[in-house]
């Protein structure tokens, strides 16, 4: 152990040392499991951005079904093959998985949060706060030497201190994209707001939805919510480490983990699915007056 420790060799010597034979092919296929999942998601999103937001949009919006299949098929191909020749090049995986966590994830975790709370948000403030993440993520990727050569001092060079100050500025980059341009539909956000009933900055909405008939009450469950957050991410956790514990067969680690499981199972039952409901789809009038007014709030 200690600083010239290689962390990605823990992993397999682990399994190779204290994992018995059927338990080791059960392991295994489990870890190929979730790379499959982890790897099918991108790899399936990638032709779905590239082809229709792209090519079906800007280039050939009448082509056949077929060419927009055959081109998906392309795209991913490519992609795999992008993603391969990258990986040839990777020194460590703990260090690009930092690089991505401080750069990518600061751009696709404050427009993700953002779109949740913030009526005014729109596509361009998403894609002004992706490509800032991406910007910065690029930046911290420079070799060191000339990231320290033009005064950036060496402990923001670290990912993890250096992703509050990108996820600050991915949020500011969703501000000004969302308010440069033209706001969402208000049908569009109204129907939302009615399924999600979101708390946050959401007047505007309510507004144009009481101007339209529809009576609908502000969500005063922000601190339930945050409990339920709070709980969940609890939840999840001990969803993780379970099955850690119990490969490497620490039972008193694998009990206190799936007692958390349980109680916190039962806590959301009562405090979060109980509680969910769903508005009948009449429920939501096709048309939401006070679109004027509510985009100029």
């Amino acid at each position: 152990m200690g600083a010239d420790a290689d962390y990605e060799a823990i992993l397999p010597f682990a399994l190779r040392e204290f994992i018995p034979v059927g338990l080791l092919g059960l392991a295994l296929a489990g870890l190929l499991a979730a790379f499959m999942s982890s790897f099918a998601a991108p790899l399936n999103a990638a032709p779905a951005y590239v082809v229709n937001d792209i090519y079906r949009k800007y280039i050939k919006p009448d082509a056949p079904e077929r060419t927009y299949l055959r081109l998906s098929y392309v795209v991913s191909i490519i992609f795999v093959l992008i993603g391969t020749f990258v990986g040839l090049f990777l020194t460590s995986i703990d260090s690009f998985v930092n690089w991505i966590t401080a750069g990518l994830y600061g751009g696709y975790t404050a427009a993700n949060v953002v779109k949740w709370y913030w009526w005014r948000m729109n596509g361009y403030g998403y894609f002004w706060g992706m490509l800032a993440g991406i910007v910065f993520a690029l930046l911290l990727g420079m070799p060191q030497a000339q990231l320290l050569a033009i005064g950036i001092p060496a402990w923001l060079l670290n990912p993890l201190n250096a992703f509050p100050f990108f996820f600050l500025a991915c949020i500011l980059a969703v501000v000004i994209g969302s308010l440069t341009t033209e706001p969402t539909d208000m049908a569009t956000l109204g129907k939302f707001y009615l399924r999600t009933r979101p708390w946050g900055i959401w007047r505007p909405v309510r507004e144009a939805l009481e101007a339209s008939g529809v009576s609908v009450a502000e969500n005063r469950d922000l601190a339930r919510d945050l409990i339920n957050v709070s709980v969940g991410i609890v939840w999840q956790t001990s969803l993780v480490a379970m099955p850690i514990f119990l490969v490497i067969r620490h039972w008193p680690g694998f009990a206190l983990s799936l007692l958390t499981v349980v109680v916190t199972s039962i806590f959301l039952k009562f405090s979060w699915y109980d509680r969910l409901r769903d508005y009948p789809e009449d429920y939501i009038p096709d048309e939401i007056s006070g679109v004027a007014g509510a985009a100029k709030s």
